[in-house]
């Protein structure tokens, strides 16, 4: 399954590259947000992420949604590992008094409960969903985009992943 999962991951940076590349997608460096045509063009808000804090969407990890976990297959599971991991480390550097809640249950109780396993083949990290916010603050503060699916390739809406 693990192989299954690293393909449907594939195909989805596929197509986001794509889109990077295509003009009016919302994923474009040249896309603005065009919701007020009288605004001067140069004061528009850009609408990639590149542009709002986040790597290019091509560049984004995959999580794979099921109804307990979410899955990261491949080079995104050591990404995400890491990502977590190092805030991790940013973390413990601080007193604990300054940290809020979601801050202190990662460092404390979900930093050390994440195993790399290898599945057929394939590195994955598996993270118990009722924890993925806690995270998800981390990703993001570690500059990481998420792209995701859902493990069941008939519940997935997007075209082509």
């Amino acid at each position: 399954m693990s192989k299954e999962l690293l393909q449907r991951a594939n195909d989805l940076k596929a197509r986001n590259k794509k889109l990077e590349e295509t003009p009016r997608s919302g994923f474009h460096d040249g896309d603005v947000d065009e919701a007020n045509p009288h605004v001067d063009p140069r004061l528009r808000r850009k609408l990639a992420p590149q542009h709002n804090g986040l790597p290019p969407i091509s560049e984004h990890v995959v999580p794979i949604y099921d109804v307990r976990d979410v899955h990261f297959v491949g080079d995104d599971a050591k990404r995400v590992y890491d990502a977590i991991k190092a805030h991790a480390v940013k973390l413990s550097n601080r007193s604990a008094a300054t940290l809020d809640g979601t801050q202190r249950k990662l460092l404390y109780e979900l930093a050390d409960k994440m195993k790399l396993t290898d599945v057929d083949d394939v590195s994955r990290l598996t993270l118990w969903l009722q924890d993925w916010n806690d995270y998800l603050v981390a990703l993001y503060a570690e500059g990481v985009g998420l792209s995701g699916l859902d493990v069941d390739p008939a519940k997935t809406t997007v075209a082509g992943a």
